[in-house]
């Protein structure tokens, strides 16, 4: 989907700017600074590959499905620990933007761009997951509920596609975090996880 480069392409953008803008400074802002232009070379390059792909496509070809270019693994990495170093405010915004883009998904688009998002993901400190998942949680709290059953339900599958040891890894995270979470939220956390067991 050409908008998710697009889209990656503006994260980059505001990783440069952010830090300026937020009033950063040290290795801070360089790491943003880095890792922003980092982000717009690799949403020009895929840009540049999907038009040369286009062009050569036969057009029945270009009407039919398009194939989502995905994202190295690495760079879900990379961009998830980039995330998780935010400042709180500019996570929340970010993940924000993130998730209403994928609850607008069709469901196997929104089912691919969640698990990459969530591989990218399971190799950070579970410092930096907590983080994620608390700021994930506040996130969903100001969702619709459409929106929020979309993304649950599909998290709940890739989740489960992963196994037993990511569902209790992510159990085991979720409890550590539901204190420094607000009582709407927590509430809202409890829901779904009686739905889910």
């Amino acid at each position: 989907m050409q908008t998710w480069v697009y889209v990656n392409g503006l994260v980059g953008v505001w990783l440069i700017i952010a830090p300026f803008v937020l009033g950063s400074s040290g290795r801070a802002v360089w790491n943003d600074v880095i890792f922003g232009i980092v982000i717009i070379i690799l949403s020009a390059v895929i840009l540049k590959a999907r038009s040369e792909a286009a062009a050569e496509a036969p057009a029945h070809a270009r009407m039919g499905m398009r194939e989502e270019m995905p994202m190295t693994a690495s760079a879900m990495r990379d961009m998830a620990a980039s995330l998780a170093r935010m400042p709180d405010a500019q996570r929340k915004t970010m993940l924000k933007e993130r998730l209403g883009m994928f609850a607008q998904m069709p469901d196997m688009e929104r089912k691919r761009a969640m698990q990459a998002m969530m591989e990218g993901v399971m190799p950070l400190p579970d410092e930096d997951k907590k983080k994620l998942f608390r700021t994930r949680f506040e996130v969903l709290a100001e969702l619709t509920e459409g929106q929020r059953s979309a993304l649950m339900m599909t998290h709940m599958g890739v989740l489960q596609e992963m196994g037993q040891d990511m569902m209790r890894k992510e159990m085991e995270l979720t409890q550590a975090i539901m204190p420094q979470l607000s009582p709407n939220v927590r509430q809202m956390v409890q829901m779904m996880m009686s739905k889910a067991g």
